[in-house]
């Protein structure tokens, strides 16, 4: 029961009808240990003293009306309502004292004699009031990386990342809880631990944990074993925001799947928000209970798909810049291009750049201990030799190099080079065109189209400079080469598409390249 002063049996009365009406689990939530009760019989004012802000709005929002009416009900007629906030007052022993003395005001709504605007200000707060102890990510499940601001948004999970802001946002009995489901590596976790952090952000004293279903279910069984049930669900049972990952572990897991469902119908009840992932809808998850598809499916159910071309061409200058790797942006296209299904595998992916890069830097050094561009043997763009240990932006060479190494996406077949005139006729054929008509002086749409294809995929499949490449083409600029490239790269980046004249159909131009890119490579 939360201490009384004052009017001692009269508060206590309150605090008995306050916990039958909101439920004595709410209750010992946030009055046991956060609130003190006090009534003044001259003023007919109960007030609630409370350690900080947080307290004080959570039981504004939530609490007054039944404050209210259990006071009104234990003494008759209109009784005012304060919440006074006082740190001091929730000192243990021995602790140092801090802050300043003195927030109160009235709660909207809580009848006679109360202030309007909500809690108003007696005495400043010190802005060193004592709070309690926060966490740290490990002890919340958290690990060092994931936050909501860091995710990358496209089309195939924007609806996933507008629902994990609302769930923080919006008060839980508004959105339910919010269920994940994609494949594997495309940010299920990243948003889980997203949302915790937005959470702690936002709520400093909130209780908030990350969890993944297999340690759900190894505490479980520990806890029975050690006769530490009750610890256990103490645990679980009285926080603000749970988050699961990999709830599908459980699906063939009775007991635990039994213990998880009271605990998610305790959390609910008290007014905490549950946040789930899993690599399937909850409706497909083989020997999941009925009871608890059902309290899956209550709330928000959002699906993770693949990322697109454009959001891949995002992801990677985000994870490239995280790692402080210098990229071109030709080759972040050529990157994004690759057909990953997942953020890991990008990652993937840029560690082996990294790595390369700076095995090749320290190798080719010139003469003054600098590398230069014909030291780098071709890694690095001219100008941007130098690599990431030194500033430098890698270049096209490097991904060849990567990519021939690990035998994956565009990379060349061993011992196999890809010449000009291949790319020309596989271009022409899609076009419906001859190769001819690529080096005649024709600026029609479908040729200035083909021309630019052909450029962009010698500058991927091949070491020809663009001062080569407009020479096979038969220019005598490389400028409108330059410019033709460029035009790919930014439909490539901003996901436009484009119309093939011969098959009257429109494509991406990310999908139009793919395609020629695996008939250049078949040969």
């Amino acid at each position: 029961m939360a201490a009384c002063t004052g009017t001692e049996s009269v508060c206590s009365r309150i605090a008995e009808r306050v916990a039958e009406a909101v439920g004595h689990h709410r209750y010992d939530m946030w009055f046991e240990r956060s609130a003190r009760l006090a009534y003044d019989e001259g003023q007919r004012r109960l007030e609630v003293c409370v350690p900080n802000r947080f307290v004080a709005d959570w039981i504004g929002r939530h609490f007054h009306q039944h404050l209210q009416q259990a006071a009104q009900d234990e003494v008759g007629g209109q009784v005012g309502l304060d919440v006074r906030i006082d740190p001091q007052d929730f000192l243990r022993p021995g602790q140092e004292e801090r802050g300043a003395r003195g927030v109160a005001g009235g709660i909207p709504g809580a009848g006679v004699g109360e202030r309007a605007g909500g809690i108003a200000d007696r005495r400043p707060l010190s802005h060193n009031r004592v709070l309690p102890q926060r966490l740290t990510e490990k002890q919340l499940g958290l690990g060092p990386r994931y936050r909501l601001d860091d995710f990358v948004v496209g089309p195939s999970n924007q609806l996933a990342f507008a629902a994990a802001g609302r769930l923080i946002e919006e008060e839980p009995a508004s959105v339910g809880p919010l269920f994940i489901h994609g494949g594997v590596g495309l940010g299920k976790t990243h948003l889980l631990q997203g949302i915790c952090r937005r959470m702690i952000d936002k709520q400093p004293q909130a209780k908030v944990h990350y969890t993944t279903a297999e340690q759900f279910t190894n505490e479980f069984l520990t806890a029975v074993r050690s006769n530490g049930l009750a610890g256990f669900r103490k645990k679980y049972r009285q926080l603000d925001l749970l988050a699961v990952d990999d709830v599908h572990f459980i699906a063939n897991k009775a007991a635990t799947q039994q213990e998880f469902l009271h605990s998610f119908d305790a959390i609910e009840l008290s007014g905490a928000r549950v946040a789930l992932a899993s690599d399937s809808h909850p409706k497909l998850i083989q020997q999941f209970s009925d009871a608890l598809v059902n309290r899956c499916v209550r709330g928000m159910v959002v699906e993770i798909k693949p990322p697109d071309t454009a959001t891949r061409v995002e992801i990677v200058r985000v994870l490239a810049r995280r790692r402080g790797i210098s990229l071109m942006e030709t080759v972040v296209a050529v990157l994004a291009q690759k057909k990953l299904g997942s953020v890991r595998e990008i990652e993937g992916m840029l560690t082996k750049l990294h790595a390369l890069a700076q095995l090749s830097g320290m190798s080719e050094m010139g003469g003054n201990g600098k590398k230069t561009p014909a030291a780098c043997g071709g890694l690095y763009e001219e100008g941007a030799c130098g690599g990431t240990t030194s500033g430098g932006v890698i270049g096209h060479a490097v991904v060849q190099r990567m990519m021939e190494s690990t035998g994956t996406g565009t990379a060349m077949q061993p011992g196999r080079a890809i010449k000009m005139q291949t790319i020309m006729a596989v271009v022409a054929e899609h076009m419906g065109m001859t190769s001819k008509q690529l080096v005649e002086p024709g600026r029609d749409r479908a040729t200035a189209l083909a021309r630019a294809l052909a450029v962009y995929l010698a500058r991927q499949l091949t070491r020809m400079s663009f001062p080569e490449i407009a020479a096979a083409l038969g220019r005598a600029s490389h400028s409108t080469i330059l410019a033709a490239y460029r035009r790919v790269q930014k439909q490539i980046s901003e996901n436009q598409s484009v119309v093939l004249p011969a098959a009257l159909e429109t494509v991406p131009m990310a999908e139009l390249v793919d395609r020629l890119q695996e008939a250049v490579l078949k040969g």
